[in-house]
């Protein structure tokens, strides 16, 4: 018997608090209230050179909050963009709060010449991977993709949407630099504000 299809772009819903749909341009806004086109960072020459002077450990802090108070359900989490060239910092964060029991997966569409930091008794998978060309090769719990947009059209970034949809398991969460969604039968709910250390009014968590 087959398994029910996801949908494309068109079929997933974006729900604020309170389960009212939404635009997802609303609900993608940066921390700094941009626009979802795109909320990181303007359109630049040689953006991805000043990554590097942006890209370190702490620079999602309220992320590592929900990972350690809602660990318990995440299992696997991938973090889709996590800047590998510079050692995908942020994900190396991540693995030293997540259990050793969970998978970490560092997801980009480049390697780079800086190792990345080992955590003793955890391990970091590496992806090199497109997530606006197809979804992730097995499902997680958690997904990370923040501050990617600035490299994405506005196609792309439906595209990448759709695509993160269909990687996560149902319930699971997209965490993006201002909030935090959850993975429903009908599309993405927001569920917190990821600026914002106490999730304890995050329904379903």
């Amino acid at each position: 018997m087959r398994g029910q299809r996801e949908p494309t772009f068109r079929g997933i819903q974006f729900l604020g608090k309170g389960g009212k749909r939404t635009d997802y341009r609303t609900l993608f806004k940066a921390a700094d209230g941009n626009e979802a086109h795109f909320p990181s960072y303007p359109h630049i020459s040689g953006i991805r050179q000043e990554m590097r002077h942006i890209t370190n450990e702490g620079r999602y802090p309220w992320h590592n909050v929900f990972f350690e108070k809602f660990n318990g359900k995440i299992r696997s989490f991938a973090d889709v963009g996590c800047s590998l060239p510079w050692g995908a910092p942020t994900t190396v964060e991540a693995r030293r709060i997540l259990p050793a029991n969970a998978k970490v997966l560092a997801v980009d569409v480049e390697s780079g010449n800086k190792p990345i930091q080992s955590v003793p008794g955890k391990e970091i998978q590496v992806i090199i991977h497109s997530i606006v060309e197809k979804p992730l090769p097995e499902r997680v719990d958690a997904i990370r993709f923040s501050r990617v947009s600035a490299y994405l059209k506005p196609r792309e970034l439906k595209q990448a949407l759709a695509n993160i949809y269909k990687s996560l398991n149902m319930g699971g969460y997209l965490l993006h630099e201002s909030r935090i969604f959850k993975k429903t039968k009908k599309g993405f709910q927001s569920i917190a504000n990821a600026t914002k250390p106490d999730y304890g009014d995050a329904e379903g968590l």
